[in-house]
């Protein structure tokens, strides 16, 4: 971001109509953005005042839309939130049910979906991987230590397809193939239904 010095002047009543022009010039020439920097007896800038002409918030750089008068009806979905549609919560993974013994292992199952069909072969890739890594397969979860065990779930930070994906990634693929029925089924037994993380809904 560019930012561009429009005007410089001391604040009086004599200068009223300066600072409008420079105001007006800065929101025009800024497309709506205008910031402020105030400065002290020194001279110094303090901390700077941000402003918007539109329905924007200039902190945290939030956008609107054009208030209509659906907006304000409590049976109009024209005001619900985009990603709980105003249910107030958005479906996701129970963890404890996807780990629900945490006295079992790595190697003894402790990631319940991968102990049976296709999702086997997931248990064989978290254990070849996690040999790799040198994480014991053979302690309880609850032993393990917290960057294991986030490791378990995330996978690796920056996954180029030839490193352990994470359970959270093995859900986000059956999420792509929901279409099909029995992914359908597989999903519903691991379905959690949590807070919207949206912040419109945490207003």
């Amino acid at each position: 971001m560019l930012e561009v010095v429009q005007d410089r002047l001391r604040l009086g009543p004599e200068r009223r109509d300066r600072l409008l022009e420079a105001l007006e010039t800065a929101l025009d020439k800024g497309r709506g953005r205008v910031t402020v920097y105030p400065l002290n007896d020194r001279r110094e800038p303090l901390e700077p005042l941000r402003f918007s002409a539109d329905l924007h918030c200039p902190d945290c750089d939030i956008h609107y839309k054009d208030p209509l008068p659906n907006h304000f009806s409590f049976n109009s979905p024209l005001g619900a939130c985009d990603h709980c549609r105003g249910f107030g919560r958005v479906m996701g993974v129970d963890w404890d049910l996807v780990i629900p013994d945490p006295s079992k292992s790595l190697g003894g199952g402790a990631v319940r979906p991968f102990q049976g069909g296709r999702s086997r072969e997931c248990q064989e890739d978290l254990l070849r991987f996690a040999a790799r890594r040198g994480i014991p397969t053979d302690r309880p979860w609850r032993e393990l230590e917290e960057t294991t065990r986030r490791w378990v779930i995330e996978g690796e930070e920056e996954w180029n397809g030839h490193q352990w994906y994470g359970v959270r990634r093995f859900f986000e693929f059956l999420e792509s193939k929901s279409y099909k029925m029995h992914i359908r089924v597989l999903l519903s037994k691991y379905r959690a239904y949590n807070p919207c993380p949206a912040q419109v809904c945490r207003l």
